[in-house]
C-alpha cells in the first residue's frame, strides 16, 4: 500500500512540475537567443547613431590611470583615438556577440587601443610587469546602453570603460587638445587637499594616481586615487570618502587652486609650488639628443654608436625619478635600448641627487643599475653618457634656471665647473624620442 502511495505522490509531483514550467515558458513570449539578438542589434544602433563619436573613459588597471578614447562605430568598423598617440586615428573591425550577456568585442588589432591589452611591457613603453601590460581589456560586456551614455566592464580584467557622446560641434582634435591644456596646468608633484578645517598631504605619484595621507584611528593611512583628465578638470574613477567627505573629482578654478566637482567650497586641492631643484629631485624627463650641450654629447655618441654595432637604437631616455613594474624605481638615468618592432631592454643607471639650494642641485653616480644597466655598460659602454651628468667619486654641481620657476616648460642644467656642459630637461609625461 505505501508502495502505491509513493507512486501516486511522484506521478503528481511530476505533473505539478510539469505545469510550472509551463507557467514559466509562457512569461516569456519570444526564446533568449531572440532576446539576446534584439538587444545586440539595439545596442549596435545605439553606437552607431551618434553621428559625432563617443568620448571614453578608459581605466585599465587602476593603478595606471584612466586615458581618453574617441570610437566611432560604423558598418562594423570602429574608428579609434587614443589621447596617448594625439589626435591620430585608426580603423578597425569589431563585433558583437553572445557570452552571458551581450560582449562588444574590438576583435581586429588595433594599437591605439589593444596597447592596454598588450602583454609585452617591451611594447607599450614599459608599462607594467613583462606578461602583463596595463592589464586591460578589449571585450567589454555592455552593462547600460543608451544615447545618453554606455557602460562597459572588461570580459577578462573587469576594465571600466565610460562612453559619452563627442559634443556635435567639437573635434576628438579640439577634445585632446584642451585635455592637455588642463594637464599642463595641474603639472604638479604635490598638493594639499583641503577638507573643511583639514589639510592633507597629497601627492602625484607615477601615472594618473593621488596619494592622499590622512589619519584615521589613529593610524597614518594612504589612499591611491585613480583619475582621468578632462576639459574641465580631473574625474576620479569613483567617490571617495575621507574624514566623511565625499569626493568624485575637482574642477579647475585659478591659480594653483581646484575645487570640488559638486562645486563644495570647503573642498580644495591645492597645488604645492616646489623650488626647482625639488623639481629635479622629484621629476621625470625625457631627454632628447638636441638638449644635450656640447661637452656631453661627446659621451652620447660613444653609446649611440655601440648601440648601432648591436643593431639597437637608443629611443628612449629619461632622467630623474623613474619606476618599471619588472625592476622597480629609483632615481638616475634610464635608457629604452632596441627597436620598436623587436621590442625594447630597459636600464638605469643609479644617481644621486642632493639639493645644495633652490636653484642648485649636486648629482653623481652611484655606480650601480637597474634592469639591464650592466650588460649595457660591458657590451656597448652605456654608462658613459652618466658622465657628464656626475660620475662615481665625481659629483657635478649645476646651477638650475627656467623660462618659468612655477610652472616652466623647462629647466636648463648647467654645469658649474663646465658651461659646455647642459642639459636642458623638459617636464612632459607624454614620451619624447631621443633622436
Amino acid at each position: 500500500m505505501k508502495k502505491i502511495s509513493y507512486i501516486l505522490l511522484s506521478f503528481a509531483a511530476l505533473l505539478l512540475t510539469a505545469s510550472c514550467t509551463n507557467e514559466v515558458d509562457d512569461l516569456f513570449e519570444k526564446s533568449s537567443a531572440q532576446r539576446i539578438q534584439e538587444a545586440i542589434t539595439t545596442d549596435q544602433q545605439i553606437l552607431e547613431s551618434a553621428s559625432n563619436g563617443w568620448v571614453a573613459h578608459y581605466y585599465a588597471d587602476t593603478r595606471y590611470g584612466g586615458y581618453n578614447l574617441y570610437l566611432k562605430f560604423k558598418d562594423d568598423q570602429v574608428t579609434i583615438g587614443n589621447e596617448l598617440f594625439g589626435d591620430s586615428l585608426q580603423t578597425s573591425h569589431y563585433k558583437f556577440e553572445q557570452s552571458d550577456g551581450v560582449i562588444l568585442s574590438m576583435d581586429e588589432f588595433n594599437n591605439l587601443i589593444h596597447i592596454f591589452s598588450e602583454p609585452s611591457s617591451k611594447r607599450n613603453g614599459g608599462v607594467g610587469k613583462s606578461g602583463e601590460g596595463y592589464l586591460g581589456d578589449f571585450e567589454f560586456r555592455v552593462q547600460q546602453c543608451s544615447a545618453d551614455s554606455v557602460i562597459l566592464q572588461g570580459k577578462k580584467h573587469g576594465s571600466k570603460i565610460v562612453l559619452t557622446p563627442l559634443a556635435k560641434d567639437e573635434t576628438w582634435a579640439g577634445y585632446i587638445n584642451k585635455v592637455a591644456q588642463v594637464e599642463k596646468v595641474m603639472n604638479y608633484k604635490k598638493y594639499q587637499l583641503v577638507l573643511g578645517e583639514d589639510t592633507l598631504a597629497c601627492a602625484k605619484s607615477h601615472y594618473r594616481n593621488l596619494a592622499v595621507t590622512y589619519e584615521s584611528d589613529g593610524t597614518t593611512k594612504t589612499l591611491d586615487v585613480p583619475y582621468i583628465i578632462t576639459p574641465n578638470g580631473i574625474e576620479l574613477y569613483e567617490n571617495n570618502t575621507i574624514n566623511n567627505y565625499s569626493l568624485d573629482g575637482f574642477n579647475y578654478a585659478k591659480g594653483t587652486e581646484w575645487s570640488e566637482k559638486k562645486g563644495k567650497s570647503n573642498i580644495k586641492l591645492i597645488a604645492v609650488l616646489p623650488s626647482l631643484a625639488d623639481q629635479i629631485a622629484d621629476g621625470t624627463f625625457y631627454l632628447t639628443y638636441d638638449a644635450i650641450g656640447s661637452f656631453g654629447k661627446k659621451y652620447f655618441n660613444v653609446a649611440i654608436k655601440n648601440a648601432g654595432n648591436l643593431a639597437e637604437s637608443l629611443d628612449y631616455i629619461i632622467f630623474g625619478n623613474f619606476a618599471t613594474s619588472d625592476f622597480g624605481e629609483g632615481f638616475g638615468l634610464s635608457f629604452y635600448s632596441g627597436s620598436a618592432a623587436d621590442g625594447y631592454y630597459y636600464g638605469m643607471y643609479t644617481m644621486n641627487c642632493t639639493i645644495k639650494s633652490e636653484d642648485e642641485v649636486v648629482l653623481s653616480f652611484t655606480g650601480q643599475g637597474l634592469g639591464n644597466a650592466s650588460w649595457y655598460s660591458k657590451n656597448a659602454n652605456y654608462d658613459f653618457m652618466v658622465f657628464p651628468l656626475g660620475y662615481v667619486n665625481l659629483p657635478r654641481t649645476f646651477k638650475l634656471t627656467a623660462d618659468d620657476t612655477k610652472n616652466p616648460s623647462y629647466i636648463l642644467m648647467t654645469d658649474e665647473s663646465n658651461p659646455e656642459n647642459t642639459f636642458k630637461l623638459v617636464p612632459d609625461g607624454k614620451e619624447v624620442l631621443f633622436k
